[in-house]
């Protein structure tokens, strides 16, 4: 779900441990916990709109993001916010005009991505 910062707050995804109704199986579940937190906030926009401190994700990640998050990436346009709890990072979000989140579970991509890195290399 795409919010934008002056939206309502994604809801918390629901848990099952097995596959019978789509979920993820308790193995994959086990791995994603190991190697990356249980949820990402992916921020992008126009960090502050305008007349505001200027700047997109990358200038609001440097200033914020390790107040609010575990561990964080940019990536292009967008910061990738890694957190067990998104509710103090959406908390903020949401005064922060331009900018807008996706918050979502964690994946296997993003286990792969932290294991290999976002970077193509030879």
């Amino acid at each position: 779900m795409s919010h934008a910062a002056s939206g309502t707050a994604a809801t918390p995804f629901s848990g099952h441990d097995t596959a019978d109704d789509g979920r993820l199986p308790l193995a994959i579940r086990a791995l994603i916990k190991r190697y990356g937190d249980t949820q990402v906030v992916e921020v992008y926009g126009d960090w502050g709109g305008t007349g505001g401190p200027g700047g997109g994700a990358e200038a609001w990640a440097a200033h914020h993001a390790a107040t609010f998050s575990q561990r964080f990436e940019v990536s292009g346009e967008t910061a990738f916010c890694y957190v067990t709890d998104a509710t103090p990072l959406i908390a903020h979000l949401e005064t922060q005009p331009g900018l807008r989140y996706l918050h979502r579970p964690a994946n296997l991509e993003d286990v792969f991505l932290r294991l290999t890195g976002r970077e193509l290399r030879d």
